[in-house]
């Protein structure tokens, strides 16, 4: 789930038992926070999320906690992420009609 929150706003859950499984580090610069819009799996390893915190998306592997690129919209809030080919192509889009695709491999 992506929170609405300064910081550890990025969490995985076992819906299953109701507990949580994870924390997973969303990158953000000194002075930043976090407020997440948008949380999704991309594969099976990936979440993409972001949000008006760093007004970027991330594409982050949460088993290894190791951030895999990020998506900038500028001064713009992310309001929403999808990918397609198990996670190949991204798109991250947000306020003021901004649309941005990328590749991952």
């Amino acid at each position: 789930t992506g929170s609405w929150v300064a910081h550890n706003a990025l969490k995985l859950w076992d819906f299953r038992s109701l507990r949580l499984e994870k924390t997973i580090p969303f990158p953000v610069s000194k002075g930043q926070s976090e407020f997440l819009y948008t949380a999704r799996f991309c594969n099976s390893e990936v979440v993409l999320s972001g949000g008006s915190g760093t007004h970027s998306a991330h594409a982050i592997n949460y088993k290894h906690e190791q951030d895999l690129g990020e998506i900038a919209l500028g001064r713009n809030t992310v309001q929403t992420v999808d990918s397609v080919l198990d996670g190949q192509l991204i798109a991250a889009a947000g306020v003021n009609g901004n649309l941005h695709l990328a590749t991952l491999y």
